[in-house]
């Protein structure tokens, strides 16, 4: 009995469809007769195409090689109340390098009229994953985020901190400079020769004729005051007596001849050392001007560059200075061993573990900001990263970036700069805009 009803049913429906099928054709057949309906049947076929683009397909003069059979071809608008949107009207069919030509699908766009498509490419560099991620909007959101922490709990986090930093370094210093000076004499034949290769070339070449016609200037301005107070001051202390005898003793004959180094000894222990200190703040003040003068020197500071990139250039040199700095700093166990004493003391576990609870809310709001939340999803930015990296998606597309006009020839050109591959808006994101205002 089922299957009978079954069979019925089936019956039923295809005899309704047929005849819907035919009362169709037979009413498009009488309606063509008819120009009043002829007319209702044009405008039904140009709403039904407006509701369904039509398709085409368009060859066009590029010189752009990275293209692909594939790639995909967004149209680019800009609206009041969406803002800027893209939208895919169709994907590339073929690429002939030899002829300079791209085959496109297109669906809703005029083939005939002049368009720009500008072609975007990937090439997976960190650039170009800071700029996805990090686009102007969301780097001003962290650098806000930060301001504020920094505002509010700064000097929680200072005070947690610094004993810890000035700890560190009250013996790191001193350990980096034994390692250093170790270095500095196991090295010392490599160093010679070098400072033997780069003399000419920035001592004589660059170094002197800036001493005289620069350093010497500054200095002689700041400190040849001072320096002449200091010198008559020496001056009237010194005793001509006491040396004169002292050198013609030590010309004699005699088994102990050394007086005249002895009272040169007294005399800067007593004398000269108490003289240059009754000056030091003068001396102080001339170093510092000296100092800040030649730092503002253009001339000095582009000579000091110059040297230090030809150093840096020299192939001895550069092997050397890393060799030093690895021996000193990388490779110093006593350094390290010195480090994890601090950093993983009780106290500096305490004190971290109190910045890190302050510092919890600021990161997982970045992190959020960057990645995506478990109520909103993935953030776009960071999804496209990884179809791009991981999944090696979306590296090319092509951008209509100018409305079709008829006064130009439609052409492919190859983008100035980067941009992240487009964000579709799909209709929920477009009612969850209208929602928002």
């Amino acid at each position: 009995m089922n299957a009978q009803l079954f069979d019925s049913l089936v019956v039923r429906r295809i005899l309704g469809v047929g005849i819907v099928a035919v009362s169709l054709l037979a009413l498009i057949s009488l309606l063509a007769k008819s120009e009043t309906i002829s007319a209702a049947s044009s405008t039904i076929q140009t709403i039904v195409g407006g509701v369904l683009p039509s398709a085409s397909k368009v060859t066009l003069p590029c010189e752009v090689s990275s293209i692909r059979a594939g790639d995909p071809v967004f149209l680019h608008s800009i609206a009041e109340a969406e803002g800027s949107t893209y939208r895919q009207v169709g994907y590339v069919l073929s690429h002939s390098t030899d002829d300079r030509e791209v085959k496109l699908h297109l669906e809703g766009i005029d083939a005939s009229a002049g368009m720009t498509l500008v072609a975007h490419q990937q090439e997976g560099s960190l650039d170009e994953v800071v700029a996805t991620m990090l686009p102007a909007s969301k780097r001003e959101q962290i650098r806000r985020s930060l301001a504020m922490f920094v505002e509010r709990e700064g000097e929680i986090v200072v005070a947690q901190i610094q004993p810890l930093i000035e700890r560190s370094l009250a013996e790191a210093v001193p350990i980096i400079e034994r390692s250093l000076q170790e270095s500095l004499r196991a090295n010392r034949s490599e160093l010679e020769q070098i400072a033997s290769d780069l003399n000419k070339s920035v001592i004589d070449e660059r170094w002197r004729p800036l001493a005289k016609e620069e350093i010497i200037p500054i200095v002689r301005r700041h400190a040849e005051a001072t320096a002449t107070d200091i010198g008559e001051e020496l001056w009237q202390r010194a005793s001509l007596w006491r040396f004169g005898w002292r050198a013609a003793y030590d010309g004699l004959p005699l088994p102990k001849r050394d007086y005249v180094r002895q009272e040169w000894q007294r005399f800067v222990d007593e004398e000269a050392m108490q003289v240059i200190e009754d000056h030091s703040d003068e001396i102080v003040t001339a170093v510092r001007g000296t100092i800040s003068d030649l730092m503002a020197n253009q001339r000095v500071r582009e000579t000091i560059g110059q040297s230090l990139m030809e150093v840096w250039r020299h192939p001895e040199a550069k092997a050397v200075l890393e060799k030093i700095v690895r021996e000193s700093v990388i490779e110093n166990e006593e350094l390290e061993t010195h480090l994890q004493s601090v950093w993983q003391s009780d106290e500096a576990r305490t004190r971290l573990a109190v910045i890190s609870s302050r510092m919890e809310p600021v990161i997982r709001k970045i992190g959020d900001n960057l990645f995506g939340t478990r109520e909103e999803g993935i953030d776009p930015g960071f999804a496209r990263v990884l179809r791009s990296q991981i999944l090696g998606k979306d590296r090319r597309w092509i951008v209509i970036t100018t409305a079709p006009t008829h006064s130009t020839a439609s052409k492919i050109v190859q983008a100035e700069s980067f941009e992240p591959f487009p964000v579709l808006r799909t209709a929920q994101d477009s009612r969850a805009s209208l929602d928002s205002q």
